[in-house]
């Protein structure tokens, strides 16, 4: 049991998303399809990762640079699209196939582009990680 004041290793993750404020341009999703085992460590311009667990048979760990354990999303979530608050040095560990899609904070000229793209209509393909 926690106790008042305490931090367990998986507050960490949540560290950054105080940095991240609400209303923040980011870009859509690139997605990436992990097969068991594979290991990957994103960008270091990531605010956050979406998990998608809808069909997913598998599980995303999250750890340290160093390999420590932080958090997972998994089969508790199926069904679902989980978005991991994401910081630098974080890496990811999938555990059977997941579909996992990184998400960047746009500056303002390429959120003002991205928006009127939309607003036009116009599709615009991301590039992969």
């Amino acid at each position: 049991m926690r106790t008042r004041g305490t931090r367990s290793p998986q507050d960490a993750i949540y560290d950054s998303a105080e940095s991240v404020q609400v209303g923040t341009s980011c870009s859509d999703p690139v997605w990436k399809t992990y097969s068991d085992l594979d290991t990957d460590q994103p960008p270091d311009d990531i605010v956050a990762i979406v998990v998608d667990m809808h069909r997913s048979p598998g599980a995303v760990y999250i750890h340290t640079g160093a390999d420590d354990y932080l958090d997972m999303v998994g089969q508790d979530f199926k069904g679902r699209m989980v978005i991991v608050p994401w910081r630098p040095g974080l890496k990811i560990i999938s555990i059977g196939q997941c579909r996992v899609g990184v998400v960047r904070k746009l500056e303002v000229e390429a959120a003002d582009e991205a928006e009127g793209a939309e607003e036009a209509g116009v599709g615009t393909e991301a590039s992969g990680i």
